[in-house]
């Protein structure tokens, strides 16, 4: 049996641009079960966003 380790982090949905990208462009789509072999066109930079951690500024009112 192999040891595993498991690392939980919260990431607000804003920084999560590829998630995002992906849930937008769903509601476009065919009901189903969709498998990509490669990222659909128009994810490269969300998915460069998130890998950089780039992320827009969070807006808090207090």
């Amino acid at each position: 049996m192999k040891d595993w380790r498991v690392f939980i982090r919260h990431i607000y949905h804003e920084a999560n641009f590829a998630a995002d990208y992906l849930a937008k462009t769903a509601g476009s789509m065919p009901l189903g079960f969709h498998v990509y072999q490669e990222p659909p066109v128009g994810l490269d930079p969300w998915l460069c966003y998130d890998m950089y951690g780039s992320m827009i500024p969070r807006s808090v009112v207090s």
